[in-house]
């Protein structure tokens, strides 16, 4: 496999990039192994166990009204904040970047905005707090760190069993060439530490508090309240995938949608889920900027 040998080579001469990923999988596994042992029955316990998390009972008009301003507010934002960019007559690789950066940041706040908007103009009765359980920023982290070790295994183990499978379809002849993101392959490409920085600062801080107030304390809220829980987790992951534009990664975030959906029923704190994306962000991160930069 292409993909297997790159990442075998990495290992070899990458000292940094070895003993990070060693340190890692021993994290992630014990963490793994701890979980099944403890849940005895790990699947009933992740899937049917009573959820913290109450339904937002809104109605379909309302709900697609929401969608709809909050789709507009954000690539207005977006379009607007790189149009600024490009009045700025910076270099065509350094336009195209902060252009990218201006809009994605612009893009996450008008969502941002749009949804705490909306829940000022709502009836007080369909106003639902982010949590339901009072933690101490410290114990939230806690949570978060280990449902993301004790998770990423499964991850890592769908990312690969993905790529396998491309790999065969195009060694059949289908020639499937998926790419990664343009937002990774600029940070991995940048040299320029301001760009690289803000990058971080997007993917790291910005875009988990983000996503996880839409995607689980607004979508998920809302389908579990028209459907059951099992199907509300899939069809928001499903949705949070799919905004990402990335098929090469589909598979991974479908599945770390599911993974944030659990911790917010688990533990009724919409800040888990918020550092659980923060901290796969920032593995991803790391894992690109350990890499050499591509000729």
């Amino acid at each position: 496999m292409l993909e297997e040998v790159s990442q075998i080579e990495l290992l070899k001469t990458n000292p940094a990039y070895f003993i990070y990923i060693v340190a890692m999988g021993i994290c992630c596994l014990g963490c793994l192994v701890a979980t099944i042992v403890r849940a005895k029955d790990p699947m009933r316990t992740l899937m049917y166990a009573d959820g913290m998390v109450r339904r937002w009972e809104l109605g379909w008009l309302n709900f697609l009204l929401w969608i709809w301003v909050m789709v507009m507010s954000g690539f207005g934002g977006a379009v607007v904040a790189s149009a600024i960019v490009l009045l700025l007559k910076l270099p065509e690789e350094e336009a195209k970047t902060w252009g990218m950066i201006a809009g994605t940041f612009s893009m996450q706040a008008g969502m941002l905005i749009s949804y705490l908007v909306y829940q000022f103009f709502l009836p007080f009765h369909l106003r639902l707090p982010l949590s339901v359980e009072e933690n101490s920023i410290n114990q939230s982290t806690r949570k978060g760190l280990y449902f993301f070790l004790a998770s990423m295994p499964v991850l890592f183990a769908i990312s690969w069993g993905w790529q396998g499978i491309i790999l065969l379809l195009n060694q059949l002849g289908l020639n499937i060439q998926l790419q990664e993101q343009d937002f990774v392959t600029t940070l991995m490409m940048s040299g320029s530490i301001p760009e690289v920085v803000s990058m971080s600062a997007l993917a790291v801080v910005v875009a988990p508090a983000v996503e996880e107030i839409v995607f689980r304390a607004g979508i998920y809220r809302f389908l579990k309240g028209k459907s059951d829980r099992s199907t509300a987790m899939i069809i928001s992951a499903a949705i949070f995938a799919l905004i990402h534009f990335n098929a090469l990664g589909f598979p991974v975030l479908l599945a770390l949608g599911v993974v944030l959906c659990l911790a917010y029923e688990r533990t009724g704190d919409i800040r888990v889920p918020m550092v659980i994306h923060a901290v796969f962000n920032l593995n991803s991160v790391v894992l690109i900027l350990l890499q050499p930069i591509p000729a």
